[in-house]
C-alpha cells in the first residue's frame, strides 16, 4: 500500500546514542500529506462527508476536496454514493483496519511520556569523577541503589582533562566536577560544598601545629592533576592567581592518594576536609588551616541536555543529591569562612569536646 510504506528501526543505547539501519524507511511519504490519512480515516469510519468534516474540525467543502485527494492519491473511488450513502470499495474496506492500527499507533507515540520504575526497570549509568567524589558519594549511592534500584548498574569514568568532550561524545551520564571546570551550557546541579586544608606527615621535622605562609612555600608540594597540562586542584590555582609561590614537585591523578604518599616525606598537599577526615584513621597526617583562607570547593554534577528530560536520569540526579546532602548537611557551618581547623591542637581537642557544635567533615 503506497500511503503506509514499512518503517525499520534499529536502534542501540548507550549513554544517550542512537544508531539507525540503513534499512530506514519513509522516503517515499515526503510526497504524501500525512494529514489526509486523518481525513481518511474519518471518511472510512463515518461513510458521510460532513460527518467526517465535523470530526475532524474542517468544512464540508474542505472535506471534499480532501476527498477528491484521496482518490487521486489511491486511484480509487473510495466512497461510492448508492442512493443516499456512500459504499465503501472494496479497497477501501481492506484499508480500514490498518489505517485504524497507524492512526491509534500515531496517536499513542504522540501522547506518550516515558517514565521510570527503579523498583523494577533495568538501566545502566556511567559517572565521571575523581576518587575524592568515589569515596564521598560512591559508596552510600550503592546502598540507596541495592534496595531502591537493585537492577540498576553504576560505572565509574575517571575523568579526563576534557570532561565536556565525556558528556558530548555520551561516554558518560553525569560529570562530577567544580563548578569552575566545565564549559558552560550544561545543566548542572551543586552537590555539597568542602573546605580545603593543608596535610603533612604526622612526623614532619619542619611543621608543628601552624602552617605560616613562608613555610608553605618553602616546603615542596605534592599536589592533584590529570597529565601534564591536565586540571589541577582549584585550591592550588587559587594560590597561583594569588602570586603565592612554591614548588609543586610530583602530581598524581588521585586525591585519595594524597594523604598516603605524603608518609615519610617533607612534601606539603592541598586537601579536601572531608576526605582528610574520611582518612584519617589509616593515614598517619597531621592537618593544618592553609596560610590565606581558600574558597571552597563546590562539587557540581554536569551532564547533556540530551537527557535533561529523561526521567531514569532525572530519577538518578535526584537520588545524588540526597546522597549528597546526607553526606554533607546543608546546616553545617559555611565552608567559606575560615574556620580553626579542630584536629592539630590539644587545645583544640579540648575544645572540641566541650562543645556542642557539629565537628565539619564526614
Amino acid at each position: 500500500m503506497r500511503y503506509a510504506p514499512r518503517v525499520y528501526y534499529a536502534a542501540s543505547y548507550g549513554c544517550g546514542r542512537v544508531t539507525q539501519s540503513p534499512s530506514l524507511g519513509g522516503a517515499e511519504l515526503r510526497r504524501f500529506d500525512l494529514n489526509l490519512l486523518v481525513a481518511l480515516h474519518a471518511l472510512l469510519y463515518f461513510r458521510n462527508v460532513t460527518r467526517a468534516a465535523e470530526h475532524v474540525g474542517v468544512s464540508q467543502p474542505a472535506m471534499s476536496r480532501e476527498l477528491r485527494q484521496l482518490r487521486n492519491l489511491f486511484g480509487d473511488q473510495l466512497l461510492v454514493r448508492v442512493g443516499r450513502e456512500y459504499r465503501l470499495t472494496s479497497l477501501a474496506r481492506e484499508l480500514v483496519e490498518p489505517l485504524g492500527q497507524v492512526i491509534a499507533s500515531i496517536e499513542q507515540a504522540v501522547a506518550r511520556r516515558p517514565s521510570f520504575d527503579p523498583a523494577v526497570e533495568t538501566r545502566s549509568f556511567t559517572i565521571g569523577m575523581t576518587d575524592y567524589a568515589v569515596l564521598l558519594l560512591l559508596h552510600p549511592l550503592m546502598q540507596r541503589l541495592s534496595v531502591e534500584a537493585p537492577h540498576v548498574r553504576l560505572h565509574h569514568h575517571p575523568l579526563e582533562a576534557d570532561p565536556a568532550e565525556m558528556l558530548n561524545q555520551g561516554r558518560v551520564d553525569l560529570v562530577l566536577e567544580p563548578r569552575e571546570y566545565l564549559a558552560p551550557g550544561f545543566p548542572s546541579q551543586i552537590l555539597l560544598e568542602d573546605r580545603w586544608i593543608c596535610a603533612v606527615w604526622a612526623n614532619h621535622p619542619d611543621v608543628d601545629a601552624t602552617l605560616t605562609p613562608e613555610l608553605f612555600e618553602r616546603l615542596p608540594r605534592l599536589g592533584f592533576g590529570v597529565g601534564r597540562t591536565g586540571p589541577t586542584s582549584t585550591a592550588e590555582v587559587y594560590y597561583q592567581k594569588l602570586g603565592i609561590g612554591g614548588t609543586i614537585t610530583t602530581t598524581v591523578n588521585s586525591f585519595a592518594l594524597l594523604p598516603f604518599l605524603l608518609q615519610g616525606t617533607r612534601l606539603l598537599a592541598l586537601v579536601q576536609e572531608r576526605l582528610a577526615m574520611h582518612l584519617r584513621a589509616v593515614v598517619d597526617i597531621k592537618l593544618l588551616e592553609p596560610p590565606m583562607p581558600i574558597p571552597p570547593l563546590v562539587v557540581t554534577m554536569f551532564w547533556g541536555a540530551v537527557n535533561d528530560a529523561d526521567p531514569a536520569h532525572a530519577w538518578l540526579r535526584s537520588t545524588l543529591l540526597e546522597v549528597a546532602h546526607q553526606v554533607a548537611p546543608q546546616h553545617m557551618a559555611d565552608p567559606s569562612v575560615d574556620q580553626p581547623l579542630r584536629l592539630t591542637t590539644r587545645r583544640a581537642q579540648s575544645r572540641r569536646r566541650r562543645s556542642s557544635v557539629p565537628m565539619t567533615g564526614a
